[in-house]
């Protein structure tokens, strides 16, 4: 016998030790893998928050401004540029037109938009319209 035992187990023992380091070595991989999606995750929550904030910053910074223009008061809104009628004479009010650009018509509008582009499924976003157009109706004297 050229081999002895001794040698046999020397040999079955470096080659499971190489088995094991090639297993670990797999497992460090996937470890790696994990690592650079979870940071890439984060990285993409990060910009997410930025955005949020920069939002929330731009909203809480809205300015509305006031403008007389004869039996009329507008609100001018500094950050989108629009305007609406904020005080008019009830007799005015009477007018289809001037319920129409009425502040509460263009805020109630903006509201709805909003609620109508966050509903996910054609259901969601009949209920949305079957609620809102009453209000809407009376509101903007439709």
């Amino acid at each position: 016998m050229p081999y002895s035992r001794l040698s046999i187990v020397g040999a079955s023992f470096v080659l499971v030790s190489l088995l094991v380091g090639c297993v670990d070595k797999a497992k460090y991989d996937e470890s790696q893998k994990q690592l650079a999606e979870a940071q890439r995750q984060l990285k993409e929550t990060q910009k997410q928050l930025e955005e949020t904030q920069r939002k929330l910053k731009e909203e809480s910074t809205t300015k509305f401004t006031t403008h007389q223009a004869g039996f009329r008061t507008f609100r001018f809104n500094s950050q989108t540029g629009g305007t609406c009628i904020l005080l008019t004479t009830e007799a005015d009010w009477k007018n289809k037109k001037t319920k129409a650009q009425s502040c509460d018509c263009v805020d109630l509008n903006a509201d709805y938009f909003e609620a109508l582009q966050k509903a996910d499924t054609p259901e969601a976003r009949n209920i949305v319209r079957d609620s809102w157009m009453p209000l809407i109706k009376d509101t903007c004297g439709q």
